[in-house]
């Protein structure tokens, strides 16, 4: 594996330019899926049960397309579902040369995701320090050094709109963020289209997964 020596190195040569432009688009369809559920399902979403978790609908809608198998033939990046809790619940892990990425929504632009245990295993691979002293004093043909990976988290947010969208490589006590890059900013220019047939295809079949879960709910309230 590569050793890098601070996180600006580790996003420079490991989350490229092409590889972050493959993220944004997902981001995006899920934005339009939520955005599409709560305008025509107002009157239920917007009531007193669902609106506290309207936030888990819409990470529903960006998750669902790994789960779901609805990603692009030449995505580069290998994922996984995570479970993450002992209550069946999953997330998208994706993987790419000598990085991991997962994806959570956040309060600001400036802010880590919520805490939680699965976030915190994964940010002690930042220890940038460590790795550095182990791979100047292990034989580096040891198998526990090629397969160490860093972390990275795919953070996005915003009330009404997607309002921010960055990619942050946390410290590994996942106490702050040691880099960030304005993903939004950055890919501004890349466009999904509602109208795009694909786009569609797989927005009808996130779209009714979810409905079909809110159905679900309410027949139990």
């Amino acid at each position: 594996m590569m050793i890098y020596k601070n996180a600006d190195e580790l996003i420079k040569h490991e989350i490229t330019l092409s590889l972050r432009r493959t993220l944004y688009p997902i981001i995006q369809i899920g934005e339009q899926v939520f955005r599409e559920l709560y305008k025509n399902n107002y009157a239920i979403l917007s009531s007193k049960y669902f609106k506290p978790i309207l936030p888990r609908i819409r990470t529903k809608a960006i998750y669902y397309q790994f789960e779901l198998d609805l990603l692009p033939e030449n995505f580069p990046f290998k994922c996984r579902m995570k479970k993450t809790n002992n209550f069946g619940e999953y997330v998208p892990e994706l993987s790419a040369g000598n990085i991991f990425l997962h994806i959570a929504s956040a309060k600001d632009k400036d802010s880590l995701p919520s805490r939680s245990r699965y976030k915190l295993e994964s940010s002690y691979c930042n220890n940038f320090d460590e790795k550095q002293t182990i791979f100047d004093f292990t034989d580096q043909s040891n198998p526990a050094i090629k397969d160490d990976k860093y972390y990275g988290i795919i953070t996005y947010g915003g009330a009404d709109t997607l309002e921010f969208l960055n990619l942050i490589i946390p410290n590994c006590k996942f106490e702050k963020i040691l880099s960030s890059l304005d993903l939004k900013l950055e890919l501004k220019s890349v466009k999904i289209s509602s109208e795009d047939k694909d786009t569609k295809k797989k927005g009808i079949k996130i779209r009714d997964t979810i409905l079909k879960e809110l159905l679900n709910e309410e027949k139990r309230l």
